[in-house]
């Protein structure tokens, strides 16, 4: 198992943890947030996840990137599934919208972030790896807990200094499942055109 880190995935983390940095220099969070209804500024849709609400909300999703980065690097595809969090963001904005009309306002890449882990532990399950497994199994067990009336984010609110979104969790575990499943009739589609 090669245990090097590719270089350009190395750089695609970077650039994106320097995005989220920048973006939260630059702009204020009510100019990129998403917003629903939407009102035609639809970057929204993929600006609201990049921006978040304080420092102690940006640190911990890029912390979770990074640990995200670290347990899939050893994947060939690391790179893309890094892109990943373009088509993750914007799916989850669109389930966001449709399955919850009265989500009006949202930041942070952790329904993104929720995706990524789906998508990393399929990854590693595929590879082989049975860390992909505990993986999979504790993001989907976290996301239902989150759901449920047991569930209890005081505090993690009271750090990012906003209601925890845990609808927005489920949203990017949906949006995976939709990527895995557009991947799948892919290869699909791949296999029968070779007979």
């Amino acid at each position: 198992m090669d245990h090097n880190i590719p270089a350009l995935a190395l750089g695609i983390l970077s650039a994106i943890i320097a995005l989220l940095i920048a973006l939260q220099c630059l702009f204020s969070t009510e100019q990129l947030a998403y917003q629903n209804p939407i009102n035609g500024e639809y970057w929204r849709w993929l600006s609201g996840h990049f921006i978040h609400n304080n420092s102690a909300h940006l640190a911990m999703n890029s912390a979770a990137l990074i640990l995200l980065f670290w347990l899939g690097h050893r994947l060939a595809q690391i790179g893309q599934l890094l892109f990943s969090l373009l088509p993750l963001s914007l799916l989850s904005s669109l389930i966001l919208t449709l399955g919850y009309p009265q989500l009006h306002w949202y930041v942070g890449l952790s329904d993104a972030l929720h995706g990524l882990t789906v998508l990393i532990a399929i990854g590693l399950v595929r590879s082989g790896d049975q860390t992909g497994s505990a993986l999979l199994i504790g993001v989907l067990g976290k996301v239902l807990w989150e759901q449920s009336h047991w569930y209890n984010s005081e505090n993690v609110a009271e750090l990012i200094g906003v209601r925890v979104a845990t609808e927005a969790h489920l949203a990017g575990v949906l949006a995976a499942g939709i990527l895995l499943l557009y991947r799948y009739f892919i290869e699909l589609t791949m296999t029968h055109k070779k007979y």
